[in-house]
């Protein structure tokens, strides 16, 4: 980005969206700026974005892709200017070529009252003319469309979570992973950990059995139900229930997982969400390990459908 022409002032050159979220100032500043939660609504609709480093101060980087609905891939790097924990953060936002700015960034969050936060959104570029030309590419609607996502991802903050990822391989591969034992084995438990036993019904009210076995002979099962199959599409479990929709008791968690599949050119966009009966359920989830273990396990996942292990 060049330097900006001076006869032109700062707001003649930026674009502006806001929204009024019903959510505390520090519950939105912890959602913008923790890398588990920013993936799944930064960027305009249709858009998925992948996340591979976010070190949120002065100085530090956000790398991030974002995957077009056509299968594009577009490099971003952020680099933080100023970070006011919680109401303000600058940036400079660049693409694949590190020394090619794009344009500045800036998003404010104001207190209008105790649970109510005004979201300011801003790109500020070089020239009123290329404002135009961000504009023209759809720069306005998908910022009011990140806040409307952030909007949404707020209000499930509080007893859900998720991870997701762009796995380099067909939907079909994926799915067959998910759905066949013997393939289930391989990646459900993070190693040294090993899956001893696994019965799989996907069907509604299908059994989703795993007996998972440490390095020391520690075991760990998980006894579920299948609510909803939609074949490579879908897959929705939890542990509320066992086989025949029989509903447990004491779960250990209480949760509902829905796993998604979509196409994503060639790949696949996984998806993963936790839906949680209470904000305690999903703190004690956390607790135990759920983003360090979730993640591990969807990386083997894509390690094994990628390398062609499946068979």
């Amino acid at each position: 980005m060049a330097p900006s022409d001076t006869t032109e002032s700062e707001a003649e050159r930026t674009l502006e969206v806001s929204r009024l979220l019903s959510a505390p100032r520090a519950l939105v500043w912890r959602v913008l700026t923790d890398r588990r939660h920013v993936s799944f609504f930064w960027g305009p609709d249709g858009f998925s974005t992948t996340t591979t480093e976010m070190d949120v101060r002065p100085g530090g980087d956000w790398r991030f892709t974002m995957h077009g609905p056509d299968g594009t891939d577009y490099i971003n790097h952020v680099r933080y200017e100023t970070v006011q924990e919680p109401a303000f953060l600058a940036w400079d936002h660049y693409g694949a070529d590190p020394d090619v700015l794009h344009h500045q960034g800036r998003i404010e969050l104001t207190e209008e009252a105790p649970d109510k936060t005004r979201v300011i959104l801003r790109i500020i570029c070089e020239s009123k003319a290329r404002l135009e030309e961000v504009k023209k590419f759809g720069a306005e609607a998908g910022g009011h469309q990140t806040l409307a996502r952030l909007d949404q991802r707020i209000s499930d903050a509080a007893t859900d979570m998720g991870l997701s990822r762009i796995v380099k391989a067909p939907r079909a591969l994926v799915w067959r992973a998910w759905t066949d034992p013997a393939l289930l084995r391989q990646w459900w438990c993070p190693r040294p950990w090993m899956v001893a036993d696994c019965r799989l019904d996907p069907q509604a009210g299908g059994e989703l059995y795993t007996l998972m076995r440490g390095p020391a002979g520690e075991e760990a099962a998980v006894h579920g139900c299948f609510l909803e199959v939609c074949p490579q599409e879908k897959l929705v479990w939890t542990d509320l229930m066992t086989a025949g929709f029989r509903p447990v008791p004491t779960p250990p968690f209480g949760f509902v997982a829905v796993v998604t599949l979509e196409d994503w050119g060639s790949r696949t966009r996984y998806s993963v969400r936790a839906m949680h009966t209470s904000p305690q359920s999903r703190q004690q989830h956390a607790e135990m390990g759920f983003y360090d273990g979730w993640a591990t396990v969807l990386e083997q996942l894509a390690d094994l459908v990628e390398t062609g292990q499946d068979g």
